[in-house]
């Protein structure tokens, strides 16, 4: 026969492995978030680098 503090119990502890594994879905979802716009941020930039250096029109008039 199970008592009622048994049972608080059990449920206690079903409420904190719920809870551990909701804080543990919680922060790999925002680890990947944080590395997805790292990966984004780290694109844009190397896309960036690979274009070529083109002079502004304005500059080109002052040294003319």
């Amino acid at each position: 026969m199970v008592t009622s503090d048994q049972q608080k119990g059990k449920m206690q502890a079903a409420k904190g492995k719920q809870e551990l594994a909701d804080r543990l879905s919680k922060a790999l979802r925002d680890n990947l978030h944080r590395r997805k716009a790292q990966a984004r941020s780290r694109k844009s930039t190397a896309v960036d680098c690979d274009l070529p250096h083109q002079p502004e029109k304005d500059s080109a008039k002052k040294f003319s």
